[in-house]
């Protein structure tokens, strides 16, 4: 079965956007990010690995974008209240307190999730998106094409297709099978995994969890 291969029409309940590669993905996870502070809304980028969480802090600093990292341990007087793109750390996402403080940065104001590429395991990942269910935050994950989860099934179709649409590097693929076919994809890597290992990065994480 490849990874565009279907068998049932149940789609997740999220967005993914797609890019060939990184960089384009990273603007265009910015770019969204901004145009919701213009809509009133507060955009919270989420990374799951430390080194996803240096990209992010890095392009935003080399583009002089306003943001705020949010820490462990912080109260919500200590969060930047100006309309800055929110940058949760790997930590603060994964600890106890992150409902409570997410929760009260709201407000009134609507919080849209911005995921910096998926977790490997679905299971883990929905479990982190169910502690959130109650607020009914909107998910949107940003990916590329040159991300080890992609590496494994291959992306030589996948671009081939983005070509023959007329897709540019700078546009990304969103539509419910891509994302139907990319959590089939990670399932089978969980099939895989017996004892899962942490890691600083996705890619040592691959070569930590999933052999061959």
């Amino acid at each position: 079965m490849g990874l565009f291969s279907f068998l049932s029409s149940d789609s997740p309940n999220y967005v993914d956007k797609v890019w060939k590669a990184s960089e384009f993905c990273l603007k265009g996870m910015m770019t969204d990010a901004l145009r919701l502070i213009t809509e009133g809304k507060v955009p919270i980028v989420v990374p799951y690995f430390s080194e996803s969480q240096e990209k992010i802090i890095q392009f935003l600093l080399s583009n002089n974008v306003p943001h705020y990292l949010i820490e462990t341990g912080e109260s919500i007087d200590a969060v930047s209240q100006a309309p800055v793109v929110y940058v949760s750390s790997v930590k603060f996402f994964r600890s106890t307190e992150s409902v409570d403080l997410v929760k009260k940065l709201s407000g009134k104001k609507t919080i849209q999730f911005l995921f910096f590429g998926h977790y490997p395991l679905p299971t883990k990942e929905g479990k982190f998106l169910e502690r959130f269910s109650a607020l009914k935050i909107q998910s949107i994950f940003y990916s590329s094409l040159d991300e080890p989860s992609f590496e494994i099934f291959g992306t030589t179709q996948i671009i081939s297709v983005m070509e023959k649409l007329g897709l540019k590097d700078e546009e990304a693929i969103e539509h419910a099978m891509v994302t139907k076919a990319m959590e089939r994809a990670r399932e089978k890597i969980e099939s895989k995994v017996k004892f899962e290992q942490e890691a600083s990065s996705e890619r040592e994480w691959f070569q930590k969890n999933v052999k061959g």
